[in-house]
């Protein structure tokens, strides 16, 4: 499925597909403020983003279990990648986590 947008009065949806897994992600509008699409789309766009890569670090997770537990005299380097990726997931959640902020921020302060 392509990545779409849908708007609907003071609501934007992004809807996108990770693994053939639904992800969407949403922005409302407060009914005391001004609507704006651009806003909309990219806070509802990092919304979904911030849950698919959520998603991935629970897989992440599992493999480093799986490593550890299933496979641990044939999984030291998957291990070891499988921190990584972890280390690397969390950044891009926080990153994420701080842009949504600052965005929701930003248009506090307008």
């Amino acid at each position: 499925m392509k990545p779409k947008f849908i708007t609907s009065d003071k609501v934007v949806v992004y809807i996108t597909t990770y693994k053939g897994q639904l992800f969407k992600g949403v922005a409302k509008c407060n009914s005391s403020d001004e609507f704006d699409l651009e806003f909309g789309k990219k806070l509802a766009k990092y919304r979904a983003d911030l849950a698919i890569n959520e998603t991935i670090l629970r897989e992440v997770r599992f493999a480093k279990y799986i490593s550890l537990t299933v496979l641990p005299r044939f999984s030291n380097s998957w291990h070891k990648d499988c921190i990584l990726a972890e280390k690397h997931q969390l950044n891009r959640i926080r990153l994420l986590k701080k842009r949504i902020k600052e965005l929701i921020d930003g248009a506090t302060n307008k």
